[in-house]
């Protein structure tokens, strides 16, 4: 499998790290289902109980995060309906990356192979600049405690805790990813979580494997 993949999957997670929702934007939009579309095709996903869609308020500030990751294409976000501010999922995919003709099993494997193997770091640092770039500098992203997590017939996992810098000001991130295949096209579902008294890592991983299970090809 291509190395374009291993970065795309390893800087999204860093670039979403910085990416809590001020309280300017926090409006929410309830929907029991999202749609999105990705090379030609429709997707749908059942939302699970407790997120939603973001107001209005967050697009124009959420197309900009997006375009800071170099690497990957946002689908769809999701937030927590009562705190916005810090418990949210984003679904990505590499931009690079064509269809994937080949077993659901197989791109898993491959893909655990590659996440757990020293290059995950050069994925790392290109995602704490694009966090730096897109913040103007002004935010800075510590990876070192968020790695590979394993891997299941349904995703291959990373998981941890991110440290988030802005100036003097720190916060740190807990978050669990899954990458699977859904169809022909590759996703990284990433779910974070900045409350102090929120969701462990093994359940955010699992929130993630949940909402990656759902997502449905139309």
């Amino acid at each position: 499998m291509e190395p374009f993949m291993r970065l795309g999957m390893l800087t999204a997670i860093l670039a979403i790290a910085a990416a809590p929702l001020p309280a300017a934007a926090q409006s929410v939009e309830e929907a029991e289902s999202a749609e999105f579309a990705w090379q030609g095709k429709a997707y749908s996903l059942a939302i699970p109980e407790g997120f939603c869609l973001p107001g209005k308020e967050y697009q124009a500030m959420s197309k900009q995060m997006a375009a800071g990751d170099s690497q990957n294409e946002t689908v769809l976000h999701l937030r927590n309906c009562e705190e916005p501010s810090g418990h949210y999922i984003l679904i990505k995919t590499p931009r690079a990356v064509p269809a994937m003709n080949l077993p659901k099993s197989t791109f898993i494997r491959l893909i655990a192979e590659q996440l757990n193997g020293d290059a995950v770091e050069e994925g790392k640092q290109v995602g704490a600049r694009d966090v730096e770039t897109m913040s103007d500098g002004k935010l800075k992203v510590d990876g070192r405690n968020y790695g590979y997590a394993g891997y299941d017939e349904d995703c291959a996992y990373m998981s941890g805790t991110l440290d988030v810098a802005a100036g003097q000001q720190m916060a740190t991130t807990f978050a669990g990813s899954c990458i699977t295949l859904v169809g022909t096209a590759s996703f990284a579902v990433h779910t974070h979580d900045y409350r102090p008294d929120g969701e462990s890592v093994d359940a955010l991983r699992a929130r993630s494997r949940g909402v990656a299970n759902a997502i449905s090809p139309q």
